[in-house]
């Protein structure tokens, strides 16, 4: 049976971390997005229409295991994960994209070894 995929709407969840005291609650509608730093993820989300960091210690892959039910927050990049409602353009070609989010700076690779599953995630 496939499992079904969540669509965001106001969701709220906690995020737990090795340590109990640091688990901290994430608007799946306001984050942008999510770059890996060694232990440690830069939650990019959305606070007073400005793109904001927050530093949290988590490992990427446990992020994206309290995310996986959410069809809109895909892995780009084995340091990214994307919440695809944020997109504002894609660029390049068969060697990776990079990503021009809504109101950030940042860019956003899509690495090579992630093309397949963005390509399909995104319909193109």
């Amino acid at each position: 049976m496939k499992e079904k995929k969540l669509e965001i709407i106001n969701s709220e969840i906690t995020i737990e971390t090795e340590l109990k005291s640091e688990a901290f609650k994430l608007k799946i509608q306001d984050f942008v997005f999510a770059k890996s730093e060694g232990n440690y993820v830069e939650i990019w989300i959305v606070d007073d229409s400005l793109v904001k960091p927050l530093l949290k210690r988590i490992k990427l892959k446990d992020l994206e295991s309290f995310l996986h039910n959410f069809q809109n927050i895909i892995r780009t990049h084995r340091s990214f994960l994307l919440n695809k409602n944020y997109i504002e353009n894609i660029s390049g070609n068969a060697q990776g994209y990079k990503i021009n989010l809504k109101n950030c700076k940042e860019l956003v690779p899509v690495s090579r070894n992630y093309l397949n599953s963005f390509n399909t995630q995104m319909n193109l």
